[in-house]
C-alpha cells in the first residue's frame, strides 16, 4: 500500500515537473526570466537546453560553476543564473534582449553521466511591441485639438443663449439722476439655508456690487464704484410666507442709489445655498436714461457749436455770367 502511494506521488511530481510554464515578453525588453525550480542533488549539473535547435545547449552548470564552451553561439554573453542555484534549488535562467528568434520551449533539467534526470520546461513567447504608443500621439494630438475646437464652439454657444436670455429679459428703467432705483429678487427658502449672496455688474472685470454673508454685508469687498451706493434692500433679510404652500421667501433685492447712465447693463446675483450647497442665479437688466432737458442741451450744444463754424471761402468761377473776374467770397450769402 505505502508502494503504491508513493508511486502516485512520483508520478504527480514528475507531471508537475513536466509541465510547462508560459512567459511572454516584448521584444527590446532588456531580459525576461524564465523559471525553474528544482531540487538539485549532490554531483549534479544543470542544464539550459532548446531541443529545436542543433546545438542545443543555452547555459550549463558543472560542478558548481558555469560551463558555456558547448553554448550555442546565439546564446552567447545574454545569459546567466543565480550564483547559489544549487544550494538554494532555483535555477531560474535570465535571457538578455529578447528577440523574435527567442520563442520557444525550453527545458531545464538536472543532469548526471550525461543523463537528465527530472526536468521541467518553459515555453517563451516574444512578442512585437503594440504599435499604439508610437501611433498614440499622432491619433491623440488632433483629437485633444478637435475637442478643444468643439469645447470652444460650446462655449460660445453657451455664451450666446445667456445674451439670448438676457436679451429677452424686460429691463428695469430709470432716469439718471433718481434718488435710487430696487433691483428686485426674491428668493424662496429660509433664511438659515442661504450662505451667502452676490451681487455682481456683468463687465469684462465683473465688478462687486454687493456681498452678504454669514449675516453680514462685506462693504470692503465692494467695487470702488458702489461703494457707499449699494446694499441690499431689505437688511437684514426679511423672511415672510407667501403662496399657498406656506414657503418661505427672502428678500434679497439690491439698492443702488443716484444711478448714472454708467450703470446700465446686466447685473447677476448669485446664492451659495448651503442646504444643497448648490448656486442659484437671477439676471437683472438696468437701463439707465439721460434726462430729457440734458439730451436737449446736448443737442443744441452741438448745434450752436456747428453754426458758430465759418463756412470755408470758395471760388466762383469766370465762366458766371455777369461777373467780370473771380474773387474771394466771405462765408455771407450772396
Amino acid at each position: 500500500m505505502m508502494k503504491m502511494k508513493m508511486c502516485v506521488l512520483f508520478v504527480i511530481l514528475a507531471f508537475v515537473s513536466q509541465h510547462a510554464s508560459g512567459v511572454e515578453v516584448y521584444e527590446g525588453e532588456k531580459s525576461v526570466l524564465l523559471p525553474c525550480k528544482i531540487v538539485v542533488p549532490k554531483n549534479h549539473s544543470v542544464v539550459w537546453k532548446r531541443e529545436d535547435l542543433t546545438s542545443q545547449i543555452v547555459h550549463a552548470i558543472v560542478e558548481g560553476k558555469d560551463d558555456l564552451i558547448n553554448q550555442n553561439k546565439r546564446y552567447e554573453h545574454r545569459t546567466s543564473m543565480r550564483a547559489d542555484a544549487l544550494q538554494t534549488g532555483d535555477l531560474s535562467l535570465t535571457l538578455r534582449n529578447p528577440t523574435f528568434t527567442d520563442s520557444g520551449n525550453y527545458t531545464c533539467a538536472t543532469r548526471i553521466h550525461g543523463e537528465d534526470k527530472e526536468k521541467t520546461q518553459a515555453q517563451l513567447k516574444v512578442k512585437e511591441r503594440p504599435v499604439w504608443p508610437k501611433v498614440l500621439p499622432a491619433v491623440l494630438v488632433p483629437v485633444l485639438l478637435l475637442g478643444a475646437v468643439i469645447f470652444f464652439l460650446l462655449y460660445r454657444v453657451k455664451e450666446r443663449e445667456k445674451l439670448m436670455t438676457v436679451g429677452q429679459l424686460t429691463p428695469l428703467e430709470v432716469m439718471e439722476g433718481a434718488p435710487s432705483v430696487l433691483l428686485p429678487y426674491t428668493h424662496t427658502c429660509c433664511l438659515g439655508e442661504v450662505l451667502k449672496v452676490e451681487w455682481i455688474f456683468v463687465t469684462n472685470e465683473n465688478k462687486m456690487v454687493c456681498v452678504f454673508e454669514n449675516g453680514h454685508i462685506k462693504h470692503d469687498q465692494q467695487h470702488k464704484d458702489y461703494r457707499e451706493r449699494a446694499e441690499m434692500e431689505s437688511f437684514p433679510p426679511k423672511e415672510k410666507k407667501t403662496d399657498q404652500l406656506n414657503r418661505s421667501e427672502v428678500d434679497l433685492s439690491l439698492t443702488l442709489r443716484n444711478p448714472v447712465c454708467a450703470d446700465g447693463g446686466v447685473y447677476l446675483c448669485i446664492i451659495h445655498d448651503k442646504a444643497v450647497n448648490t448656486m442659484k442665479l437671477k439676471l437683472v437688466p438696468l437701463l439707465v436714461r439721460e434726462p430729457l432737458m440734458t439730451t436737449i442741451r446736448a443737442s443744441l450744444g452741438r448745434g450752436n457749436s456747428a453754426a458758430s463754424k465759418p463756412l470755408p471761402p470758395f471760388r466762383v468761377s469766370k465762366e458766371k455770367k455777369n461777373v467780370g473776374e473771380s474773387h474771394l467770397l466771405n462765408s455771407q450769402p450772396v
